[in-house]
């Protein structure tokens, strides 16, 4: 590659090329997050606040090895970070069971609302459709003990909006 190319913002000369190809080179067993790191300290590549541009410089080896230009070593997936789970540690799922009778019967009904992504707002949820625009969960628990949960529609001060 004998022109320089403007990639992710950053014009690259024919030495740039170069030196990437060297460092993938020299440390085959570098992982491309290692690689990207190593790229923007020495490059001085950094954001306003002082935090290494890594996301920038992951995008921009991604589509120099697209074009053929760098070779860089395989993803690791066996290093990758495992899926968390949906429900605090030590959350059991009460037993589902229908209430037939009439509400009248449960009354009178308590109102908690959890604290956003508290350990109880995530037990609540978990009886709720999942949906990553759900509405704030709330739950009722009767005087009998019943917990209903629910999810609060938006209300302004003439009710309930829909």
């Amino acid at each position: 590659m004998n022109e320089a190319i403007t990639c992710q913002g950053r014009l690259l000369q024919p030495s740039d090329f170069c030196w990437l190809r060297n460092v993938t080179q020299d440390h085959p067993d570098w992982s491309r997050h290692k690689i990207t790191k190593h790229i923007c300290n020495h490059w001085g590549w950094r954001t306003h606040s002082g935090q290494l541009k890594t996301f920038a410089a992951r995008s921009m080896i991604d589509k120099l090895e697209q074009r053929g230009l760098i070779n860089l070593p395989p993803i690791r997936v066996a290093y990758r970070r495992k899926p968390r789970s949906p429900f605090p540690k030590g959350f059991t799922a009460l037993e589902l069971k229908p209430i037939e009778t009439d509400l009248k019967n449960l009354t009178p009904l308590s109102f908690h609302i959890p604290t956003q992504n508290s350990y109880k707002d995530s037990c609540v949820g978990y009886y709720l459709k999942p949906s990553p625009n759900r509405p704030r969960s709330f739950s009722l628990r009767s005087s009998n003990g019943f917990l209903l949960p629910s999810l609060m529609a938006s209300v302004s001060s003439a009710g309930v909006m829909p």
